[in-house]
């Protein structure tokens, strides 16, 4: 098809992408606050102390809310609507990762495929979803990326020594973690792969499981005032099995709320999230030294 020729295709990708992001400003503005948005606005509406504290025990990190609250601050002069104002935080890191993604697959991928890699992220549903919602979903994925692109840099032969990238790497995961306890799985996949061409990366594999165990303990904080509060712990200690159900989530877009809390249906969704875990593992290894051949200098 003319319309998508590969000459053609740049031009499609970043009018679609931009008229989407557009959108999404529009609605950001229209649309009201949702429940775990007011607990957003409850807490930068708090001292310092008071903030920090309350997030801690809640068991969320406090970056996130440490730069709501200072753009909540800093602009409350601003002339916008209430909701866009909470939202423009997301707003801005999920328009950066879109940018920072669409830099890691032109440097990675053939072009053709970096387009439409640019593409289905950029009209991602769920990130769109998210990028309309005052919390730290869209701040992890920048952090995400960051990460991702400095791991990518690391393990290319004509990079592997220049400091600044590991710099990035480590920056990336104490920064995610102190964002979200989650970004811990992606900071282990990474290290995975590293381990998975020892001992060519020997030295990366151990500056990885470094950075893990770096990033482990700067979280022991929040982990600590998380585990200290008896109403928060409980869920958590009760429901281990979430772990996986987020990987089951994540390939198939099906929640945790969706299915039921017992039965056929729960234990084999379990089951399918443990083989998903497993699978993306594997994948990782399998897929490592094909990755590492189409690595492009940058």
């Amino acid at each position: 098809m003319i319309l998508l020729s590969a000459r053609r295709l740049p031009y499609l990708v970043s009018f679609s992408v931009a008229a989407f992001l557009l959108w999404l400003l529009t609605i950001s503005a229209t649309v009201g606050l949702w429940i775990d948005e007011f607990y957003t606005l409850h807490a930068i509406n708090r001292s310092w102390a008071d903030m920090l504290l309350e997030r801690l025990r809640r068991g969320h990190p406090p970056l996130y809310f440490t730069f709501a609250k200072l753009w909540w601050d800093w602009t409350s002069g601003f002339a916008l609507p209430h909701e866009l104002h909470l939202r423009v935080p997301s707003i801005l890191a999920w328009w950066g990762s879109i940018g920072l993604f669409a830099v890691l697959s032109l440097r990675t991928l053939p072009k053709s495929s970096a387009w439409i890699a640019i593409a289905v992220f950029g009209l991602s549903h769920i990130g769109a979803v998210q990028s309309v919602n005052a919390r730290m979903y869209t701040l992890a994925l920048l952090l995400a990326v960051i990460h991702c692109f400095a791991y990518l840099r690391i393990c290319s032969k004509y990079r592997s020594r220049v400091p600044a990238w590991h710099l990035a790497y480590l920056l990336s995961s104490i920064l995610g973690v102190s964002t979200t306890p989650s970004f811990a799985f992606l900071i282990l996949c990474t290290a995975v792969g590293f381990g998975a061409t020892w001992p060519k990366h020997r030295w990366e594999t151990v500056f990885a499981a470094s950075t893990f165990a770096i990033s482990a303990i700067y979280y022991a904080p929040a982990l600590y005032f998380y585990a200290a509060t008896p109403r928060q712990i409980g869920p958590v200690t009760e429901h281990t099995e979430r772990v996986f159900y987020s990987v089951f989530a994540l390939l198939t877009s099906i929640g945790r709320g969706k299915l039921p809390e017992k039965g056929v249906i729960a234990y084999l969704a379990f089951a399918m999230s443990v083989l998903a875990t497993c699978w993306i593992l594997f994948q990782v290894i399998r897929h490592w030294c094909t990755l590492e051949g189409r690595l492009k200098d940058a």
